[in-house]
């Protein structure tokens, strides 16, 4: 038994490092040494509120109507002042998770009360301070699977002071097929 490559130079070689496998056609890989810390979804809970007042009538129409729209993943921007968007953020995932929606934050590292997958209604993402997270960081929050299952609505809301980031995250959005949108909360 010899190493042979295949005429035409069809070689694969498939990589495992770091709990990922990588597969290789034609060319090289790079693989940093230190692995990123994995980023999971984790269940929201009521204590992730802030307590903060609710929304106007306006933006409640106006995040209702976003978050009952008929995209199966959609994903919202909420940028503004603190605490504006903020205030939106919670105040739609406590509604949300009273509708019988899942609602999960990111949370860095292995630990973590990660739910075993899509149940009820739909899923909601809510990720804070989303223009300090590396955008590989947002990438691995978005293309998680419990956002992607085909018969079950997903909406992610990325809350941030500003829009700065937004323009290479609505890059990722948009490969994932999303409906994407930015909304500057007063």
């Amino acid at each position: 038994m010899g190493s042979e490559e295949p005429a035409g130079g069809d070689l694969q070689r498939i990589i495992a490092a770091g709990g990922f496998a990588f597969g290789v056609q034609g060319g090289d890989l790079y693989v940093p040494d230190t692995p990123a810390e994995p980023v999971l979804l984790g269940a929201w809970s009521s204590s992730d509120d802030i307590g903060l007042p609710g929304m106007a009538a306006e933006q409640r129409v106006d995040l209702g109507r976003w978050f009952g729209g008929p995209a199966r993943l959609a994903v919202r921007w909420l940028h503004g002042d603190f605490p504006g968007p903020l205030i939106q953020a919670c105040a739609c995932a406590t509604e949300a998770s009273a509708a019988g929606w899942l609602v999960v934050v990111p949370v860095r590292g292995r630990d973590g009360d990660v739910p075993a997958g899509p149940a009820g209604a739909g899923v909601l993402a809510v990720v804070r301070a989303a223009e300090d997270w590396p955008l590989r960081a947002l990438s691995t929050v978005l293309s998680n699977a419990l956002l992607h299952h085909p018969a079950v609505p997903a909406r992610v809301l990325l809350v941030g002071s500003t829009l700065r980031p937004w323009p290479r995250v609505r890059g990722v959005v948009a490969d994932l097929g999303a409906a994407v949108q930015a909304c500057h909360v007063l």
